[in-house]
């Protein structure tokens, strides 16, 4: 059973429900079911054979918005259902979540489903181009095109690997200082039982996630350098290694990294998330006129990815009211 001939699965909640979420894609000639949350929703998922399954985290479990989604992504009989996260939005924490589930289409919910049906229609179509393929190739040989990637500010020779910063963390709160020197020896005993025990790619990964997701900035740099030097752990870490000097302000190291996953992967899908990655962080760092050329690059590619469109707006209303002032 081909991808386009197996149903669209639709957990369906009050949001998709009133915007007919379903109704629109058959419109577009999917062929899509609805499933009511339920505490045997993955038999019914599994007796379904989705070629996607579209769902929301889990908003009514603030301890766990993951758990749904994680046990689809667990589900071994679902390997080859892709699951799409249509949710309300999308901050710093949610997005790490995704990234730890390798989760990679996910979807603010807009009373118009168009760019969810465009990434519907867009998943169909990277399936069927071959693994060459450069959706950005013809594009930047047009005329008036945006910036090469090859002009994006590569990692020079001497930051192959990130330098794990070592600078002290200064806090006046007496407090502060009690807490943090806690999580450093909770940190020193997790070291100690990791080192000769679990140096598994996906173990450091995790535990890289997990660092980052708690804020601690070094030990996460360091866990997912380990798991970096994995050619099946590489893009992924790497990935989270950029937006950790995003955060840290060190917007060159970010861009130079993400410039580096977009030229080591040769999955079309892929390259759009890292030149959103790279349009992002120049957003971030107040560089709005690359911004909007690279989310322009990312929106003619696929209208529907991420919410690219609302940023090219924002950003678009942001240099008008700047070349005004």
């Amino acid at each position: 059973m081909s991808e386009q001939t197996r149903p669209i699965a639709v957990i369906e909640d009050e949001f998709t429900l009133k915007t007919g979420l379903k109704g629109a894609l058959e419109q577009e000639g999917f062929k899509a079911e609805s499933l009511k949350p339920s505490s045997d929703i993955l038999s019914k998922l599994v007796s379904l054979n989705p070629s996607i399954i579209i769902t929301d985290l889990d908003q009514k479990n603030p301890a766990d918005p993951f758990k749904t989604v994680s046990a689809i992504k667990s589900a071994e009989k679902l390997n080859e259902s892709e699951l799409f996260v249509y949710t309300g939005s999308i901050d710093v924490k949610i997005e790490v979540g995704l990234r730890k589930l390798k989760i990679v289409s996910y979807f603010t919910k807009s009373a118009n489903p168009e760019h969810l049906v465009t990434g519907i229609k867009n998943h169909f179509s990277w399936g069927e181009m071959s693994s060459e393929y450069d959706p950005f190739k013809e594009m930047e040989e047009e005329e008036g095109a945006s910036q090469n990637l090859e002009d994006v500010a590569p990692l020079e020779e001497d930051q192959t690997q990130p330098e794990v910063s070592k600078a002290p963390r200064h806090d006046n709160s007496d407090n502060n200082n009690e807490f943090l020197d806690m999580i450093s020896e909770v940190h020193d005993v997790i070291e100690k039982k990791l080192d000769g025990i679990d140096e598994r790619p996906e173990a450091c990964y995790n535990m890289g996630v997990s660092y980052f997701e708690k804020g601690l900035m070094d030990q996460a740099l360091a866990q997912l350098e380990r798991s970096s030097e994995s050619p099946d752990w590489k893009l992924s870490s790497l990935s989270v290694i950029g937006a950790i000097h995003r955060n840290q302000g060190e917007f060159d190291k970010a861009i130079g990294i993400f410039s580096r996953c977009y030229k080591c992967t040769a999955d079309s899908f892929a390259k759009l998330g890292f030149r959103y990655e790279i349009a992002d962080t120049q957003d971030t760092q107040g560089k709005l006129a690359e911004a909007y050329k690279m989310f322009a690059t990312v929106y003619k590619a696929d209208k529907g990815f991420r919410d690219t469109r609302e940023r090219l707006l924002k950003i678009k209303a942001a240099l008008k009211s700047k070349n005004n002032a």
